[in-house]
């Protein structure tokens, strides 16, 4: 049987002293200055505040001091006065454009790879055009809303000399930043979606189905924190057919985008709704060698007129 005793006040005792000697020795020695230091060694000053940012200028500046990522590049900065005219130099003025109705910026965005080629074949694209309209500090809510493309899309976003989306200037002059994109092409056919070699041109198929949308996103939400130096309350996106496919599209891929939408007459089923419309001219080129009379046409014209009265 092992020999065993229980602790009495001596030893309670005794184990107190002892620690409050280790206590006291383990103060002494962190009160003792470090290697080669003394009491009255400096303290370390905090590091300096970072300087606050600088707001993007609505003027070349631009081109060198946005600079999200490497595939992205400034094409053109333009300010537009209440007053001025919406139109780059070098555009034709006929019709007459419509007028700024508040200061606005415009900004145009270039966003790589894009596709090589042939110069001036549709397939050939420098990378995805951008647009952005900035409305002055002052006017602004606070507020992205984006608009959608209609058809195939393609636009003039990348032109030095055209616009692309004139129409949205209006929407940025009550106040929100507004955003549209060529979708990697300035075509308005489909002609783009093949290589110049006869192949698929999934480049471009992904920049117009997907890709181009979400940077698009991207891209209107980092130039709105670089020009007023804080982000979007909310962003918002607005499309009609192609536009509401587009926005239908983003909400499943990319649902962080935006915090809402509006998606109008969404353009779905493209297999099926581009071949319904290639059919007709089909028929007219195979069965009536390409001549269409104009009792058939008549005829035709009388079939629409029915169609929409039933439905």
């Amino acid at each position: 049987m092992t020999n065993s005793r229980i602790a009495g006040p001596r030893d309670w005792r005794r184990a107190f002293t002892q620690a409050m000697l280790l206590a006291s020795s383990a103060a002494a020695l962190a009160a003792l200055p470090g290697c080669g230091g003394s009491d009255d060694a400096p303290v370390p000053s905090p590091a300096p505040a970072p300087a606050p940012a600088t707001a993007l200028q609505c003027d070349d500046s631009m081109k060198t001091a946005f600079t999200p990522d490497a595939n992205t590049s400034v094409l053109l900065v333009h300010a537009f006065k209440q007053g001025d005219s919406l139109a780059l130099s070098g555009t034709a003025t006929s019709p007459t454009p419509p007028v700024a109705s508040s200061d606005l910026c415009l900004v145009k965005l270039l966003v790589g790879p894009g596709s090589a080629g042939t110069a001036g074949a549709p397939s050939t694209s420098p990378g995805i055009g951008i647009e952005v309209w900035l409305p002055s500090s002052a006017n602004w809510n606070e507020r992205i809303r984006n608009l959608g493309g209609g058809g195939w899309a393609g636009g003039s976003q990348a032109s030095s000399t055209l616009i692309g989306n004139v129409a949205a200037a209006a929407t940025a002059a009550a106040g929100f930043v507004v955003g549209t994109t060529d979708t990697g092409h300035s075509v308005s056919s489909g002609s783009f979606a093949m290589r110049e070699d006869g192949g698929i041109n999934s480049t471009l198929w992904t920049d117009f189905a997907e890709r181009s949308l979400h940077e698009l996103a991207l891209k209107t939400k980092a130039l709105t924190q670089a020009y007023y130096l804080k982000s979007q309350k909310y962003a918002y996106w607005q499309g009609c057919s192609t536009g509401g496919r587009q926005g239908y599209k983003i909400a499943q891929e990319h649902p962080e985008d935006y915090d809402g939408y509006v998606n109008e007459a969404p353009a779905f089923n493209w297999t099926r709704f581009i071949t319904s419309e290639l059919y007709p001219q089909v028929v007219a080129q195979r069965d009536l060698g390409g001549n269409l009379t104009t009792a058939q046409l008549g005829r035709s014209s009388a079939l629409r007129r029915s169609a929409r009265a039933t439905r």
